[in-house]
């Protein structure tokens, strides 16, 4: 169950490096320049990893167990 709640917490931690690096482009970014661009693709590549692997998990363990109640 530990492993599970460390890639839950992925998630929030992946969802933070994408808001940061949406925010960056805005504050900083030009037409070309973007450099938030790292924290975009590190967030969404590590919330898609936790969800895969800490979220989906759960839902697919609960939706088991109401089909077979």
């Amino acid at each position: 169950m530990k492993k599970q709640e460390e890639h839950m917490k992925k998630v929030f931690v992946g969802a933070a490096f994408y808001a940061l690096g949406i925010l960056a482009n805005y504050f900083f970014g030009a037409e070309r320049y973007r450099p938030g661009i790292g924290m975009e693709l590190f967030g969404s590549i590590t919330f898609m990893d936790g969800f895969i692997r800490g979220v989906l998990p759960k839902i697919m363990k609960r939706n088991h167990q109401k089909t077979e109640s």
